[in-house]
């Protein structure tokens, strides 16, 4: 029609034909355009109408404010396809329809639904005879109070839904409404009936199914309908995977038939085993986990307990277990009183604040448990000032067996022994623990979704609807639950290698702690084939322990990508270390592929100490020539530290090759004994022939005998590598030696040891040549190294000769060493020839070397050793130059001259004195100008000679001339002392300055020489009262009275100048004569 009338309307317009004239050139075909418009048109109409039909509704219509929504899911089955039904049945003579499990949707709607369908079919004109019946087999509880909560249809705005029951079973009862007949079934089977059908029902098939499993599911599914299919598919699933038949695996049908029932409730997991992902696979998995973790757990708690067993009878373990039950004991008797311990708080013993640590000490429990006295252990809580006191008789009575070592030793071992079985037994109960066995036996915990549950718990939230854990918990579905899913074709072979081929093969998961025979190990290698043994999926502790024992050749296919040692490989080693039975064959074989198996032993894997020292000898046995061991800083530590645990190095049941395969990796890990004792005669042997000890005092009393010099020449004739060892390991020899030994004995190897050691470790030589012998000296210093001097003059090693000095000068100089030695010998012995040039220089080297040979006796004395003569000017001058030049003058280095004495100028009279002292020619050229400022010294001194006295005096007046008052008074005595006249001019001059009496005396020999004039100008000089005698203008004068004064008047009288002069007492009255 759409396609006519478009047709019609286009002819009408025109279109048609102005569609003719355009397409003319292409297409002529004259009136049959309206025919082809008539065409196209008809076909793009029925396009469009398949395309869109049933694809377009109309989802709302409004008009002004009334709107109608309709929306194209509110059209139910029935409205959808009623036209189908109705005639369905009109067409047909059925009259009865069953309707059963309608009760599955738990939707009551649905019988309102039906009552309006009946109605309608009812009411067809072809029915009204024959009327159609609908029957319902269903449950009542569909109409329920909870049934209709569940729709969310309410009881009514008047009911209430909790407390209105009457009301409720009134509104329940409307379901009558529905129905034209209610008949009652009585329930064909419950819970209590279940048990004998199902008992009926396998009795056909299986009567050995256990009555646990029937118990099960007559508790949890009693339906026929479910209880017959189980029964059905058991008896299909015992078929197809030949349970019980010859060639089948030995499977068991009471856990066949527990599959069957989880089937029955859990269809899709049931599915998911084929693929490994179901809930049974989660359950099975965390048990392996929950395995191998706790089995790790207990292997290190084992670890711990055989450490401190092992080390049980060490003095500082067992101090610190003993420590910390005192410091548990004080902590709980305080606990009991008013008071707590806080941060501020400090121990006391003996008087002294201790801290804890010292509780753990072997010295605290050596004092403590000893039988003399009583001490206290003093606990004193700073805060409240209250202090507890502990003393050892209380502490005795409540912790006696702590004060018993040797009982509290046995006590110990005994409880750690029990406590070792222990983890045994669970280790023990962990490897062959099933999944019931785990789920109702001790809480061990496994790591699952972020928290630590037992497997309890993890199997209640997997399976919360009680059947299937029922089932796991009881052990009707256990580790072979994967057996039962499908059938296995191929060999025979056990349902235990099956399972391991499933679970841990198949799915590329290594499980070392499942449990297999031997029996069960050669069917797996023989069904995955020996060419896998490589995977990490076969490692397990069973099959490595059935290669190692029946010597199969996959043994070494698996221990060669064991040596890998990633972490799929370390786990597994740390697990048959600590779980397989053939540990030292394991060992002793990997030792032959694994280049690290030192390093793993004793870096990579925990293990007892003990048990580490067996393995590890264990690898010594069996080194092998094909590898090339690694070592580290660790295995050598260790092989230091702890080879007396290796029997192989004590026990001489080594073949030799077998030896220098060891001892080569001691030296390649730079591992050394400290005792060498404790080798047996072979190792021994080998370990000194590659130097592989310490250098001890033990170790070299081993070597070159116990009461043999341990020297290093006399090492060097006993043992030339021992000797080198000793040499480059100079600390630990000279430690060894304190004390105890030279370290040359001969003198004759003196200089070719010290030579070698300057080699070697030249830092220690000082050492060395200190600790030599006595008799160990060079007489020629150019025998050894330069470097080497400083340390033989230290210690006075070599002779001092002019030789040797000379030679030392020139490299060194004059530094202490040296200068010890030469102050120590006091002389330099000269051999004939030496050059005088030669010796001058050596002689100017010392007397400059006050700072290392501050006695300038010293240096002179040595320069006199050299038998040189100095010229004056060559010997240097310092500070105190002028006291050596005093030495020099006695040791006849110097001329005794004014030249000599000239150079001390610029020096203090004692240095001056000196030299006086040590010239016996002083006197012989002593003038006025040499002496100049030290005149008074000179003749006042207390040693000073007649001779000298006398010279001066002879030149009297050259040094009144260049005297100073001090000079000049000294000059007076001198001369009075010897009774010397000196001459008027003389007097006249020390009138001034010299005081009167000295003068006085000194004038009465000269007054017949003077004459009067200058006789009273030299009074005058003298000051009152003589001044006055000078004067004549005083009638009368007092002076002192003396034989001198005497004598001056009387000489005075005479010549008319006194009148007259009476003594008085100690003074002189004199009379001048009156002008």
């Amino acid at each position: 029609m759409v396609g006519l009338l478009v047709a019609v309307l286009s002819l009408l317009a025109g279109t048609t034909e102005k569609l003719a004239v355009e397409f003319v050139s292409v297409l002529d075909i004259g009136l049959w355009w309206h025919v082809a418009v008539l065409g196209v048109v008809t076909s793009v109409t029925l396009l469009l109408r398949w395309l869109l039909f049933g694809r377009l509704h109309v989802r709302q219509i409004s008009a002004g404010a009334a709107a109608v929504t309709l929306d194209e899911t509110s059209t139910s089955y029935f409205d959808q396809y009623l036209d189908e039904i109705v005639h369905f049945f009109d067409a047909s003579t059925y009259d009865i329809v069953i309707l059963e499990d309608i009760d599955r949707f738990n939707n009551s709607r649905i019988f309102e639904t039906l009552l309006s369908l009946n109605t309608l079919l009812n009411s067809l004109p072809s029915r009204r005879d024959r009327p159609i019946r609908f029957v319902y087999a269903m449950k009542d509880s569909i109409f329920d109070q909870l049934g209709l909560q569940k729709e969310g249809r309410g009881l009514g705005g008047d009911v209430d839904p909790i407390g209105d029951a009457s009301k409720a079973e009134a509104v329940r009862a409307n379901r009558t409404k529905f129905f034209d007949l209610v008949i009652p079934v009585v329930p064909f089977i419950t819970h209590e009936s279940a048990r004998d059908l199902i008992r009926q029902l396998l009795d056909e098939v299986a009567p050995e199914v256990s009555m646990g499993v029937v118990d099960l599911a007559s508790r949890y599914l009693p339906d026929m309908r479910l209880l017959k299919n189980a029964r059905n598919e058991f008896v299909v699933f015992c078929d197809r995977i030949r349970l019980g038949q010859p060639g089948g695996l030995d499977l068991n049908k009471t856990e066949l038939f527990a599959m069957m029932l989880y089937k029955s409730s859990h269809l899709a997991d049931f599915e998911r085993i084929r693929t490994g992902d179901s809930k049974l696979d989660e359950i099975y998995k965390a048990s392996r986990d929950l395995v191998r973790e706790n089995m790790v757990e207990l292997n290190e708690k084992l670890r711990g307990v055989r450490n401190t067993l092992f080390h049980l009878d060490d003095s500082a373990s067992r101090s610190e277990e003993l420590g910390d039950q005192l410091l548990s004991y004080i902590e709980r008797v305080v606990r009991a009183s008013p008071y707590t311990i806080a941060n501020n708080h400090h121990y006391i013993y003996d008087g002294t604040a201790v801290d804890e640590d010292y509780f753990r000490s072997p010295e605290f429990w050596s004092d403590f448990s000893s039988d003399g006295g009583n001490p206290e252990v003093v606990l004193r809580i700073n805060a409240s000032n209250i202090q507890f006191a502990f003393n050892r008789e209380d502490l005795k009575e409540d912790l006696g067996d702590i004060f018993d070592p040797e009982g509290w030793v046995e006590s110990e071992r005994s409880r750690l022994i029990d406590l070792i079985s222990q983890y045994k037994k669970r280790l023990d109960f962990l490897r062959g623990a099933d999944v019931g066995d785990l789920i109702n036996g001790p809480d061990f915990k496994v790591s699952h979704n972020t928290s630590d549950k037992t497997l309890k718990s993890i199997a209640k939230d997997v399976f919360p609807d009680g059947l299937a854990y029922e089932l796991l918990s009881n052990g009707y579905i256990n580790r072979n639950f994967t057996l039962y899913t499908s059938p296995y074709h191929g060999r025979i072979i056990s349902e235990n290698a099956k399972r391991f081929i499933i679970h841990s093969f198949d799915r590329g998961v290594m499980d070392e702690q499942f449990e297999l025979s031997g029996d069960d190990v050669e069917a797996v290698v023989c069904e995955v084939g020996q060419r896998h043994l490589n995977d990490p999926a076969l490692y397990n502790i069973d099959i490595m322990d059935h290669l190692l024992r029946s010597s199969h050749s996959g043994a070494e296919l698996m221990l060669g990508s064991l040596s890998a040692f990633g972490d799929v490989q370390r786990r597994f080693i740390q697990s048959y270390l600590e779980g397989g039975e053939e540990k030292e064959l394991f060992v002793s074989q990997f030792a032959s592929v694994a280049p690290r198996v030192l390093v793993h032993l004793v870096e990579d894997l925990e293990l007892a100490e003990d048990e580490r020292a067996l393995l590890l000898d264990v690898v010594f046995r069996n080194l092998s020539d094909r590898v090339d061991y690694e070592v580290d800083g660790f295995v050598s530590k260790y092989l230091s530290q702890n080879y007396r645990l290796l029997p192989v190095l004590s026990v001489g049941e080594v073949d030799g090759s077998q030896i220098y395969r060891v001892a080569s990796i001691f030296s390649k890990a730079k591992a050394r004994v400290d005792d060498l004792g404790s080798l047996s005669d072979a190792v021994r042997r080998v370990f000194v022939e590659k130097v592989l000890y310490e250098i001890n005092l033990n170790n070299l009393r081993q070597i070159v005998g116990s009461e043999t010099p341990l020297g290093l020449d006399v090492i060097e004739k006993r043992d030339e590598k021992a000797y080198r060892a000793c040499l480059h390991n100079l600390s630990d020899y000279l430690a060894a030696i304190k004390n105890k030994s030279e370290t040359v004995t001969d003198p004759e190897s003196f200089v070719d040891v010290i030579n070698d050691v300057m080699g070697a470790e030249s830092r220690f030589v000082s050492d060395v040549v200190s600790g030599a012998s006595e008799k160990c000296s060079l007489q020629d210093l150019e025998e050894v190294d330069e470097d080497v001097w400083p340390h033989l003059a230290y210690s006075q090693r070599f002779a001092p000769s002019f030789h040797n000095v000379r030679a030392y000068l020139g490299v060194f100089g004059v530094d202490q060493m040296l200068g010890d030695l030469l102050s120590s010998a006091g002389k330099i012995t000269v051999q004939e020839g030496a050059d005088e040039g030669e010796k001058e220089s050596v002689a100017c080297e010392l007397l400059s070397s006050e700072g290392v040979l501050p006695s300038a006796s010293m240096r002179a004395q040595l320069v006199a050793s050299l038998g040189v003569q100095l010229d004056v000017e060559t010997v240097p001058v310092s500070e105190e130059g002028g006291e050596l030049f005093a030495w020099l003058l006695k040791y006849d280095v110097i001329n005794d001259d004014a030249r000599a004495y000239a150079r001390l100028a610029g020096f203090e009279w004692p240095v001056k004195e000196m030299f006086i002292k040590q010239s016996s020619r002083f006197s012989d050229y002593v003038v006025p100008d040499l002496v100049q400022g030290d005149l008074s010294n000179l003749l006042l001194r207390k040693n000073a000679g007649r001779k000298l006295k006398d010279a001066i005096l002879d030149e009297v007046s050259g040094y009144v001339a260049v005297a100073t008052r001090e000079d000049l008074v000294a000059l007076a005595k001198v001369a009075a002392q010897r009774r010397r006249e000196l001459p008027a001019d003389v007097l006249e001059v020390m009138a001034r300055e010299v005081p009167p009496k000295l003068i006085v005396n000194l004038l009465q020999p000269k007054l017949q020489a003077i004459d009067t004039e200058q006789l009273l100008r030299i009074l005058g000089f003298l000051g009152l009262p003589y001044e006055s005698l000078a004067r004549s203008d005083e009638a009368e004068v007092t002076i002192p009275a003396s034989k001198g004064a005497q004598a001056i008047v009387s000489t005075l009288e005479e010549r008319g100048v006194v009148a007259s002069f009476e003594q008085e007492g100690s003074h002189m009255r004199v009379k001048m004569v009156e002008e």
